[in-house]
């Protein structure tokens, strides 16, 4: 395989096993939460890092998990007992854990696979030179670690999508016949931060952040069927990667930066053609608005000058 055709798969991988998880997140208002992990993570990664100095290990993946998922749990606790405001609590823990971990990747005394330059773009360029052979099959090593995420985010949708689809469109519902809302945000947030540090090396957390968020939130401009919705994603994130990956490559820039923007100029352009956009209804109805009122007075002062010249 080429080296292009083998950045093209991680890509797509990492892609797919992140916007499939993306669906439900956007779904359910908590798309700030995939940028929250997407910091609080690196902590877990570097406490991961010392212990087992593996990124492609299972048991690195699950101990970082776990580290980002009590930092959420922190935050949501925070919120609970209304020591703090939400987004508040949101922007001064993340803020505080990624700095911390950003003071120990540059300290010299730490021995740390990243760099300060792979946090914000990662290693995209450099994992294929990592490889595992499985069942005969060689690939890079971050590409089985995807398709097992794959694999445990797909399975996990097909096992619980009924209780996902209540209680996605209707927590009130679900929690009247028995289905705990809690528990599948708590299973759909572990889900992400497994997804997300397994991606991390690989992409960092900007395109991490673009691949859970900006396919699922193009497709709901397109259908409000949860179904279609769900298959939509995966042609347009394909697309905008491999359009992304392919204006890297020819112009020889970051392929994270590059793809992120593909997929913000995507949006942009299904926010204004597609069906479920109302951009062009509230621009209209914005212009009425300002109208109005021109229209009210002008009539206001007719009404006045033919009473004065009467």
């Amino acid at each position: 395989m080429s080296f292009l055709f083998e950045i093209s798969l991680i890509v797509i991988l990492i892609g797919i096993a992140n916007s499939s998880i993306g669906v439900f997140l956007v779904l359910n208002d908590k798309s700030m939460i995939s940028f929250a992990l997407s910091h609080a993570v690196l902590l877990g990664i570097i406490i991961s890092y010392g212990i087992i100095p593996d990124l492609y290990s299972p048991i690195f993946i699950i101990i970082s998990s776990i580290i980002g998922f009590i930092i959420v749990s922190i935050v949501e606790l925070l919120n609970k007992v209304k020591f703090i405001e939400y987004n508040s609590a949101l922007g001064f823990v993340y803020l505080t854990v990624f700095a911390i971990s950003v003071i120990l990747i540059s300290s010299n005394d730490l021995d740390m696979y990243y760099s300060l330059e792979s946090i914000v773009s990662g290693q995209l360029l450099y994992l294929p030179f990592f490889r595992t052979t499985f069942l005969g099959i060689d690939l890079p090593s971050i590409a089985w670690t995807m398709i097992s995420l794959i694999i445990i985010n797909i399975t996990f949708i097909i096992l619980t999508w009924k209780e996902l689809l209540i209680t996605s469109f209707d927590p009130l519902y679900a929690q009247l016949n028995g289905f705990s809302t809690q528990l599948i945000t708590t299973l759909i947030l572990v889900l992400s931060s497994m997804t997300i540090v397994g991606s991390y090396n690989a992409v960092g957390p900007m395109l991490v952040i673009a691949f859970i968020i900006t396919p699922p939130a193009i497709s709901f401009l397109f259908s409000n069927d949860l179904k279609q919705i769900f298959f939509i994603t995966f042609p347009i994130m394909v697309i905008c990667s491999l359009t992304g990956v392919q204006i890297a490559y020819f112009f020889d820039i970051s392929p994270a930066g590059v793809i992120a923007s593909t997929f913000g100029f995507f949006f942009l352009l299904s926010l204004i053609f597609a069906p479920n956009s109302n951009l062009k209804k509230y621009i209209f109805s914005t212009s009425n608005k300002v109208n109005m009122p021109k229209n009210i007075t002008y009539d206001h002062l007719d009404d006045h000058n033919n009473s004065v010249i009467e």
